[in-house]
């Protein structure tokens, strides 16, 4: 993963991951295998596996930290409320 730290063009793998308008990448975690990454941004956490995205959930504010469990079957992101 590069550029992803508030960056609006992070790449993974090398394929550029498209973000919405004005949004940035905020935090990154990658599965206990490597298989992998979880990404949260300002407005969606999104689950990435080799160069496909698995899914893409939006949140109604930034993901400032992510992580997943190490069974790979829990995604975790803290936000601050307003």
């Amino acid at each position: 993963m590069r550029d992803w730290q508030n960056g609006r063009e992070p790449t993974y793998r090398g394929v550029p991951i498209r973000l919405q308008e004005n949004e940035l990448s905020r935090a990154v975690a990658a599965s206990a295998d490597g298989s992998a990454l979880l990404l949260g941004a300002d407005y969606s956490l999104r689950l990435l596996q080799g160069h496909r995205s698995l899914w893409e959930i939006p949140v109604p504010s930034p993901a400032w930290a992510v992580n997943l469990s190490a069974d790979g079957r829990y995604a975790v992101a803290a936000r601050a409320v307003p």
